[in-house]
């Protein structure tokens, strides 16, 4: 799933990622890949990493590639955290063209 935001003004941000990939069965590994890695084991990171540099995106996993609780709390600090004025009001319009996801 990759996520493409704009503003009113044109302004394109930078393209936001989720790729699929599976859980580490030890749950501390995981939380610390979640933590640190954006969810990505370290070997795989290393190249994530160089992806994101590369192409100026921001690149996460997640076990489904769909969109779930930890990626907009990503994603939002991500795109929107940076503001200078953090009380002026924003109008935040979140929509999917891709119908249904999985199963839950």
């Amino acid at each position: 799933m990759i996520m493409l935001l704009a503003d009113w003004n044109g302004h394109k941000h930078v393209h936001f990622a989720v790729y699929k990939n599976g859980i580490y069965f030890h749950r501390h590994i995981q939380d610390e890949n979640d933590s640190i890695r954006h969810g990505f084991w370290f070997c795989l990171w290393t190249e994530m990493i160089d992806m994101q540099s590369l192409h100026g995106c921001r690149i996460c996993e997640n076990p489904t590639a769909w969109w779930n609780l930890h990626i907009p709390l990503e994603l939002l600090p991500f795109h929107f955290g940076f503001r200078e004025n953090i009380m002026e009001k924003i109008l935040l319009f979140l929509a999917t063209s891709l119908g249904t996801g999985p199963k839950q």
